[in-house]
């Protein structure tokens, strides 16, 4: 199952306690928190080479003072392609691992209606992807497709162009 991170999906899925999918949890959690998870660590150094974790940008000061983070955060890729915001990540777990979902500032396909950058745990290995969605309208439903999955490994990001 998919969770994508446009606020309309938050909506659709209790947090911690959904009663229509029982094995499904999930929460919104801050950058700071993901940093600190201990399985996390290893596997966010290995691809450090292509983000720009350590000079997070934000344009507002959180509520918090001893947060160096505010809304609007973002981490840049190196090669300056796209943008990750971190002031809303979605944490998914079950029984099948976890994921954690962040959105990307300006989609990189011209065609995908939002992005993305997505890290999944299965127990045995963490993987990187560039999820592409796009959002159309069907008997009067708005419906979330992914077009595009793009694996994100150690080396520089090879982002296809427009």
């Amino acid at each position: 199952m998919l969770f994508t991170c446009q606020k309309d999906d938050f909506e659709l899925v209790e947090q911690n306690n959904s009663n229509k999918y029982p094995d499904i949890h999930s929460q919104i959690l801050s950058l700071d928190e993901v940093q600190q998870n201990s399985k996390l660590q290893k596997s966010l150094k290995k691809i450090s080479n292509s983000f720009d974790i350590n000079k997070t940008k934000t344009k507002n000061k959180t509520s918090n003072p001893n947060s160096n983070l505010g809304s609007n955060s973002k981490i840049d890729a190196n090669d300056g392609s796209f943008s990750i915001l971190t002031d809303e990540i979605l944490h998914v777990t079950s029984n099948g691992g976890e994921a954690w979902s962040f959105k990307i500032e300006t989609p990189l396909l011209a065609e995908a209606t939002f992005e993305n950058f997505v890290i999944t745990d299965n127990g045995e290995e963490i993987k990187f992807f560039l999820y592409s969605y796009i959002t159309l309208e069907y008997n009067g439903e708005i419906w979330h497709f992914v077009i595009s999955v793009l694996p994100i490994e150690n080396e520089p990001i090879d982002v296809p162009c427009n």
